[in-house]
């Protein structure tokens, strides 16, 4: 270590220690409120909850949902209130001269930028994990399963309708492609817009409590949610050359912060030097100002683009069940390779949102953990890996891109494969290759082993394959129907041949 290093850690721990003894009484009484407050909170729930346990389940549903809802509220609590006693126990430390862990300026921060907001709002809190409770409660969770249908089935009034004759089948398969959106949204792009303003906003009120740690880590994670923008741009996977969820506009202010992004200031936030903080600041005021005065519009435009984007795709979802079996159809063409190649050019023109989302945009993605996965770039109409070049990581856990695959796999192809051929074996057969093509055979492992997300019944199952395996013409004349009906009326004639007539389906 150099003497200007030592000096350093010196004031560091100095301004450490002061800071920690004027903290302490701020962070420490209002925490001893917000641990009762907790505590009183969560032994009436608990006591609540007893209570329900003790009814032996009389009161059936709604007593199963109350016992689940006062146990959730219950655990939630009283962790608030053994962290809030946590804090006390840290502030007093650093008091006493503790220089390791979170600094008073973190613990006071975290006091009145989230126990104190969250004790606050302790009724809202309940509601949502009394929520959260009862999607737990299988009657109850059927019951919203139910009303998501019916309202899926409004929609449909006034969108495309799909050629899946049983209309319990085709409302079942569309409503839960609407909801596919909803959990990608959340658990993709909102989700990101949602953490960057506890980031961005919350670290900058944490900045003038002395915590320096949540603006730092906020700010580098906004900085690679922009640079994910900022590379499908690049890679010419944005709009306008693209029909991907990502707008134009977006881009450009991406690549604006991307540009501009006051890296030495975010660093210096790591040192805990307020001197070197106070340097890098002024010397990078410019960068820290437009990265604040961009942050509102590329919030907005996030949940613009995908409120946009969703809103579209939930007027077609019946429509990536007909491309599945278009684009299936061609890869198995024997049309030359190159003729192939420009139908499936024309084909991708014709792809509604849903098909975008859940085949072509999220399960390729490079998860939030920044690994580079198997299926990181899918497979084109020959099946050959198409690398972009974009590396960015995205904005989405593993475990919504596992369940993009599930929906294309499970949700799409099998139900448009079992009403195309009317059998079982088939359909389970041509899905997997599909997959196989698309992703690659690791996908397709995962997905033969992983437990199904989207199953159908017994019923439904017999409803699609009604009438006996379709013949070799049948199909045919079905495929070039749906060509047909996306306008490919060459790319219909050349896989399905002249020698069979389109009909009504």
């Amino acid at each position: 270590m150099t003497a200007e290093q030592s000096r350093a850690g010196s004031f560091v721990n100095a301004w450490r220690r002061a800071s920690a003894i004027a903290f302490a009484p701020a962070v420490s009484l209002p925490s001893l409120g917000l641990a009762a407050a907790n505590g009183t909170a969560s032994i009436v729930a608990r006591a609540s909850e007893g209570l329900w346990a003790a009814t032996g389940g009389i009161f059936g549903v709604v007593g199963e949902y109350a016992e689940r809802a006062s146990c959730e509220i219950a655990d939630q609590t009283l962790a608030l209130g053994k962290a809030s006693l946590e804090n006390i126990r840290i502030s007093l430390e650093n008091a006493a001269g503790e220089t390791s862990g979170k600094s008073s300026g973190e613990v006071m921060a975290d006091t009145f930028l989230s126990k104190v907001p969250r004790t606050a709002g302790l009724p809202l809190m309940a509601a949502y994990h009394a929520a959260i409770a009862a999607t737990k409660v299988p009657a109850v969770n059927e019951a919203l399963e139910d009303a998501w249908v019916v309202f899926s089935r409004l929609l449909d009034t006034r969108s495309s309708h799909s050629f899946v004759e049983d209309r319990t089948v085709s409302a079942d398969t569309d409503a839960k492609i609407r909801l596919g959106f909803i959990y990608m949204a959340i658990e993709g792009p909102v989700g990101a817009v949602l953490g960057d303003v506890k980031g961005i906003v919350g670290g900058v009120a944490a900045l003038g409590m002395g915590d320096f740690s949540w603006l730092e880590q906020g700010a580098k994670t906004y900085w690679y949610n922009m640079e994910y923008v900022y590379d499908k741009w690049l890679a010419d996977e944005a709009q306008p050359q693209s029909d991907l969820p990502i707008g134009e506009f977006l881009a450009s202010l991406a690549g604006a912060i991307i540009k501009r992004f006051p890296a030495g200031f975010v660093e210096a936030l790591g040192t805990q030097d307020v001197r070197e903080i106070a340097r890098e600041g002024i010397e990078q005021s410019g960068e820290f100002t437009t990265l604040l005065l961009l942050y509102p519009f590329t919030a907005f435009q996030v949940t613009y683009d995908v409120a946009k984007f969703v809103s579209i795709g939930w007027l077609e979802p019946s429509d990536s069940l007909a491309y599945a079996i278009c684009e299936a159809a061609l890869a198995e063409s024997e049309l030359p390779d190159a003729e192939k190649r420009e139908a499936a050019f024309k084909l991708r023109k014709t792809a509604g949102n849903a098909t975008i989302e859940f085949e072509y945009y999220v399960p390729i993605l490079i998860p939030k953990s920044g690994e580079v996965l198997p299926y990181t770039y899918r497979g084109d109409i020959f099946g050959v890996p198409e690398k972009h070049g974009t590396i960015a990581r995205s904005v989405f856990e593993t475990a919504a891109i596992h369940r993009a695959q599930s929906i294309v796999a499970e949700l799409i192809q099998y139900r448009a494969f079992l009403w195309l051929y009317r059998d079982e074996n088939v359909a389970k057969e041509k899905s997997r290759s599909e997959i196989v093509r698309k992703f690659g055979e690791d996908v397709a492992r995962r997905l033969d082993t992983a437990e199904r997300l989207y199953p159908l019944t017994a019923e439904q199952v017999s409803s699609l394959t009604a009438g006996g395996r379709r013949s070799a013409p049948e199909v045919r004349a079905l495929v070039r129907c749906l060509l047909r009906d996306r306008g490919l009326l060459e790319v219909a004639q050349r896989v399905a041949g002249d020698d069979v007539a389109c009909y009504d389906y």
